[in-house]
């Protein structure tokens, strides 16, 4: 094996430098950094794998109003996302915007919510705010932001929805009670 040891590789003319030839590939040894200097840029006119680039985005927005006295999981209408992610290797991004109600005049308001991918709970979280607008009596509703990055080793279609249920002792398990409020669910396929 022949061995070019260099410090700076330039044309002799114009401003391209290829490396290789159709077909071949060009290894990057374990520990070898690449970098890219302030103003330099990377561009892709053929594909590119490795790099956790966004393959595709999905989005689901909830304007209307839900709410549910069950003590057992449901699923928040119009709050869920559907993605077929091209290689099992690629994870899915979720970000998630969930306008939560506050309690009123002296209530506690507390709920469960969960980050479920078809029938598999993989995020799960418990909201809990007394009070929120002292003695004025008013409901008011919060962001209880959602970002979880998932794993699913899938092609498949998935579906991912967000689900909340009443603590019991506590007010119903409220979304976008108070208007205008809006809640989201953007799912992003990222390479692996």
């Amino acid at each position: 094996m022949s061995k070019i040891t260099v410090d700076t590789i330039e044309p002799s003319t114009g401003t391209t430098v290829t490396l290789g030839g159709s077909g071949d590939t060009l290894s990057v040894p374990s520990g070898v950094t690449l970098n890219v200097a302030s103003g330099g840029t990377i561009t892709n006119s053929g594909s590119m794998s490795g790099f956790g680039k966004v393959l595709q985005v999905v989005q689901a927005v909830k304007t209307d109003s839900f709410s549910s006295s069950s003590t057992s999981y449901v699923d928040v209408t119009g709050l869920s996302a559907s993605i077929t992610p091209s290689s099992t290797s690629n994870k899915i991004l979720s970000i998630i915007t969930l306008m939560v109600t506050s309690g009123s005049s002296g209530q506690e308001r507390r709920l469960n919510y969960n980050l479920s991918r078809d029938s598999t709970m993989i995020f799960e979280s418990i909201w809990r705010l007394y009070d929120y607008n002292g003695a004025n009596g008013v409901t008011g509703s919060i962001s209880s932001p959602i970002t979880y990055l998932d794993s699913p080793s899938s092609t498949s279609a998935l579906t991912y929805k967000i689900q909340v249920k009443k603590v019991t002792g506590a007010g119903n398990a409220e979304v976008n009670i108070t208007s205008p409020s809006t809640s989201s669910i953007i799912l992003m396929e990222i390479e692996g």
